[in-house]
């Protein structure tokens, strides 16, 4: 809510509405740009229109279906943003009709692209003296507490509060580390003017051709590196905490177990899973339904009326029940809805999005 206040708003392409006038005023889409949705947002803002961002989630978008894919829609974002400071008109900087503010939002859009070095950094650190014995930096215990503790514990506070505890910090780092060998070579590339202007949309089609085993194998290689590195590291550690102060020795080995569970959560992650449309989806066959997610959804209404159904699609946004006969439920109706497994159960508060008649059964959209 804080760029709303500023009007520093980043566009980000998906879900969004537009002006038409305000849209005509800059002459339409800025084409110039692989991220032309954050230049025609900072173009509409140098313009004096108003931007704002609702705290609430109104509509979700499709991420990449794969890792490959993934590290595409980075490296074009990464592009495309750090490509701005190259361009005269819309480098924030020579901006004159952005305040300063905005100058230091967007600014800070364009420096998270950077961030892959700093995380280079963050990983390798601790094997320079865990392996080879050469200090990081020096200093005493006391040094190290002062700076180490209050920068994990507000780092840690900041993405519980700032966040809703929506990102956690374990997951946020697996996030960030998993495009970052992936993006120190592009962001080079930009930052010295060689520039990819071709644009491709991310292909976020379910049909698509998975990443070959071969490509995954690749794309683990940096990782596999680091793995053996973090062991060798804590082996040694241990071997040394006679030798050196066992507060520091005792925060390096927590760095890199850190470290060894991010980068194997990575590893897990470019592996994959691949989607089995028979498992995860409801599919039905020219005579009978075939439902292949088939936990118990009770559906109980406002006037308190209860009916057992069975759920063929559980995702994120999505459930979908199964339901042998229909006179219970109509479109636009507010259920709630409670879902039992042996380990877990959930209570959520549903609206009717559609009911499909299919061969003698109902399928409702949740």
């Amino acid at each position: 809510m804080s760029r709303s206040t500023s009007n520093s708003v980043i566009y980000g392409g998906s879900n969004t509405i537009l002006s038409r006038k305000a849209l005509n005023d800059i002459g339409g889409f800025y084409t110039k740009s692989i991220t032309e949705d954050f230049a025609t947002g900072l173009l509409m803002e140098s313009k004096g229109y108003l931007s704002l961002a609702t705290p609430e989630p109104l509509a979700s978008g499709m991420t990449p279906n794969n890792f490959n894919d993934h590290i595409k829609q980075r490296t074009r974002w990464a592009r495309g943003v750090i490509k701005i400071l190259g361009n005269k008109k819309m480098n924030p900087f020579f901006n004159t009709k952005l305040h300063f503010i905005q100058k230091l939002n967007y600014l800070t859009s364009v420096i998270y692209w950077y961030s892959p070095f700093k995380n280079f950094i963050y990983i390798i650190s601790p094997f320079f003296f865990a392996i080879f014995g050469i200090p990081v930096f020096k200093c005493i215990t006391l040094d190290l507490i002062l700076y180490f503790l209050p920068m994990y514990f507000v780092q840690y506070l900041c993405f519980r509060v700032v966040t809703d505890n929506k990102i956690s910090l374990k997951w946020c780092n697996i996030y960030e580390m998993c495009v970052m060998p992936f993006l120190i070579i592009p962001v080079i590339k930009e930052t010295f003017g060689i520039s990819k202007s071709k644009f491709k949309v991310t292909d976020k089609s379910s049909n698509k051709k998975v990443m070959s085993n071969r490509g995954q194998y690749l794309k683990m290689i940096p990782f596999i590196i680091f793995v053996c590195l973090s062991v060798t590291g804590i082996i040694r550690i241990f071997l040394l905490l006679d030798r050196y102060n066992f507060i520091c020795m005792t925060i390096l080995s927590y760095w890199l177990l850190v470290n060894l569970y991010t980068i194997i959560m990575i590893i897990l992650l470019i592996d994959g899973r691949i989607v089995d449309k028979t498992r995860d989806r409801y599919g039905y066959g020219n005579s009978a339904v075939v439902v292949q997610t088939n936990e118990i959804a009770k559906l109980k209404r406002e006037d308190k009326n209860k009916r057992y159904a069975i759920t063929s699609v559980l995702t994120e946004h999505t459930v979908i029940v199964i339901l042998n006969n229909n006179k219970f439920l109509n479109i636009g109706d507010f259920i709630d809805t409670t879902i039992k497994t042996d380990k877990y159960k959930t209570t959520v508060n549903c609206m009717v999005g559609d009911i499909l008649h299919i061969n003698g059964k109902y399928q409702v959209f949740l």
